[in-house]
């Protein structure tokens, strides 16, 4: 009896470390079971720098702020944004990239792809319905 308890706690000792061992090569890719540690509800705010452009149009425009540029995919249109403030720091250093999906009902998103507000203040406010994708409930232009 003691035999097969010595066995068993063996076995289970070498399971354990070899489930360390195989999380630790692989490393962490990221998942959304990791954003349960990270608020759902979230606020960014900052400035629109520009519409239909790429992250290297924004970043000669912006050089002193090119770590804090993110790109805010609506639809089929880029919308580069400087981040300066967030509720949850911890979501926006979890994305892989620079990037992420924003979706709103009707025509919620249309002060983030307007003209007029290239260079303005903006706070978008919404909850993660994923890792990459916020669905916003509320945009005000400053």
């Amino acid at each position: 009896m003691i035999r097969s308890m010595y066995k068993a706690t063996a076995g289970a000792a070498a399971a354990l470390m070899l489930i360390g061992v195989t999380s630790s090569v692989y490393g962490f890719v990221g998942s959304y079971s990791a954003l349960t540690r990270i608020s759902r509800e979230i606020q960014l705010t900052g400035r629109v720098i520009c519409t239909n452009c790429t992250m290297n149009e924004a970043r000669k425009t912006q050089p002193k702020y090119s770590n804090h540029l993110y790109r805010l995919t609506l639809e089929q249109q880029p919308v580069i944004m400087e981040v300066y403030q967030t509720t949850s720091t911890a979501w926006l250093n979890h994305l892989m990239m620079p990037h992420f999906r924003v979706r709103g009902e009707g025509n919620l998103l249309l002060p983030l792809t307007s003209q007029d507000n290239v260079r303005k203040d903006v706070t978008i406010v919404g909850s993660l319905m994923d890792e990459q994708t916020l669905h916003v409930r509320e945009i005000t232009v400053h």
